[in-house]
């Protein structure tokens, strides 16, 4: 049989505290809670006709990782993001090309036109806020 002491139950007692003191504090130091994020939809055209082919990405003014949401048939995206939503802020918005696959070359999509496709020109840019909004493209 085995003896419980004094000393086995203090340290029992203190890992259990340690290890619920852990659980409790990962949860709120990995960033904002998902009600606190935002998500986008919306359309891209060129000239009327839908965009088909490429991707919108969000560049976080605040300097955090882009976030890139990929063209449907019709043109439309849904902006998500990692871990369901997207960080609230100002983005800098460019629609690009794919990329071609390695070794091969794709011809340039004319209906991207060349200033959309650096945030330096594109003169697109977008207010994320919490919630769920629509922020359609319109390329002339």
């Amino acid at each position: 049989m085995l003896a419980v002491t004094r000393s086995s139950i203090i340290r029992r007692t203190a890992v259990l505290v340690l290890l619920c003191g852990l659980f409790v504090g990962c949860g709120s130091a990995a960033g904002p809670s998902i009600d606190k994020l935002g998500n986008l939809t919306g359309k891209v055209k060129f000239k009327g006709q839908p965009v088909k082919d490429g991707q919108v990405v969000f560049q976080d003014a605040a300097g955090g990782p882009p976030q890139i949401a990929f063209l449907g048939p019709d043109g439309g995206y849904v902006l998500t993001g990692p871990g369901g939503g997207i960080k609230p802020g100002s983005y800098a918005v460019t629609v690009t090309p794919m990329a071609a696959p390695p070794g091969k070359t794709l011809p340039d999509p004319a209906y991207i036109p060349a200033k959309y496709r650096d945030k330096a020109t594109s003169g697109l840019s977008y207010e994320i806020k919490e919630g769920t909004a629509t922020y359609d493209i319109e390329l002339n």
